[in-house]
């Protein structure tokens, strides 16, 4: 989760630095935060609403507005044109709060290993070295948003994030396969390999963007079958079979980076 935090506070500094006036935005935001902390006060007598508007007030007079991270990396790309805050939200951000934070059957899933055993302790999504590069790019995202903001040259801190990104395993691919590791020959990692290197391709291309969903569904679920099957072959388990299906339909609804043009 600390991952997490930190990617979510470099795009919040990211977009401090584009947005014309940030000290609202965030004095806004902070203002809806302070009556949803305080909210429990309410509800249990001890304290009025009124008491509440009153704060929220002095913190901002503007109508108040939640500081969304999606629509802040929506805002950081119009503004600067730079794709690497999606990726660095799409990759690691979304895939981590969707283990972390919320709920739904992926988390569930996590008590799950392989052959549908049941266990106690959650497997963690995740690897501690992936954890850091994810960190360290999202501080090169932060460093080049300034460097932008004061005309300085941002080029290194941008190759220093896209280097680190580029070394992070998303907890998606992650989360698939540890259940299975230590079972993958040495045989078999060019497979692997190769496989990933094919679904990325794919998922970059013309032809995906021309694709219709249900024949993306289809090539993706077909590539990362076997992916997992250079893992663990043999697997028939519906555990399985679920992991593949929600990542499959997870790519089949993602858009390629603008300008992709490989077929």
């Amino acid at each position: 989760m600390l991952a997490r935090a930190s990617i979510e506070t470099r795009i919040l500094g990211w977009y401090c630095q584009v947005v014309d006036d940030p000290i609202s935005e965030l004095s806004r935001a902070n203002s809806l935060a302070f009556g949803n902390l305080m909210q429990y006060l309410v509800d249990s007598g001890n304290i009025s609403t009124g008491s509440i508007e009153i704060v929220q007030n002095g913190i901002s007079d503007a109508e108040m507005k939640s500081l969304k991270t999606f629509e802040m990396v929506k805002t950081i790309i119009t503004v600067t044109g730079q794709g690497l805050a999606m990726d660095l939200y799409r990759r690691q951000y979304v895939p981590l709060s969707t283990f972390f934070a919320h709920a739904n059957g992926l988390v569930l899933l996590r008590h799950v290993s392989t052959g549908g055993k049941l266990s106690e302790e959650p497997s963690y999504p995740w690897i501690r070295r992936s954890a850091v590069r994810a960190c360290d790019a999202s501080v090169g995202v932060l460093a080049a948003a300034v460097c932008e903001k004061s005309d300085l040259p941002r080029e290194d801190f941008l190759s220093y994030a896209n280097d680190h990104m580029r070394r992070s395993l998303t907890p998606v691919f992650v989360i698939g396969l540890r259940n299975a590791s230590g079972t993958l020959h040495w045989s078999q990692i060019g497979r692997v390999i190769s496989g990933i290197r094919a679904a990325v391709k794919y998922a970059n291309s013309v032809e995906f963007r021309t694709d219709s969903a249900e024949i993306r569904t289809l090539r993706a679920r077909a590539q990362l079958a076997d992916i997992f099957d250079a893992f663990n072959p043999g697997d028939v388990s519906e555990v399985r079979d679920q992991m593949i299906d929600v990542f499959a339909e997870m790519i089949a609804a993602s858009e390629p980076s603008e300008g992709s043009t490989e077929h």
